[in-house]
């Protein structure tokens, strides 16, 4: 029988700021930084995956769940997604809901895609 220790664990976030395009084109400056929460990392479903965009539902994809909300990319804003390392691999957000259906647990549910590490810039 499981434990709630053996589905949460410690998860590094990189939470991306600045950046910005230089004179010659070039994206430069950006920056991150880490910082750790507890959560649980499972294999996305299909259905999670349907729920985001068309180009990003063939990749790998991670559902997380975490009482600490994780950020999705908003071009509006400039802002970059959150990432996650996750057993030597970077996920990237793409979706974070807060859970309602259980009110008295408070957490958000999110669903990352894989990329490769060093691949935060746009």
């Amino acid at each position: 029988m499981q434990t709630p220790s053996d589905i949460f664990g410690s998860v590094t976030v990189r939470r991306y700021a600045g950046g910005y395009y230089d004179a010659n084109g070039r994206w430069t400056g950006e920056s991150y930084s880490a910082f750790t929460v507890v959560a649980s990392v499972q294999p996305a479903t299909p259905r999670e995956m349907m729920d985001l965009e068309e180009g990003d539902r063939q990749k790998a994809g991670m559902a997380i769940w975490t009482q600490t909300e994780l950020f999705t990319g908003d071009e509006k804003v400039g802002r970059q997604p959150d990432r996650f390392l996750w057993e030597g691999e970077l996920w990237c957000v793409h979706s974070m809901n807060r859970w309602a259906k259980t009110p008295e647990l408070f957490h958000w549910h999110g669903v990352a895609v894989r990329e490769q590490l060093g691949g935060a810039t746009p």
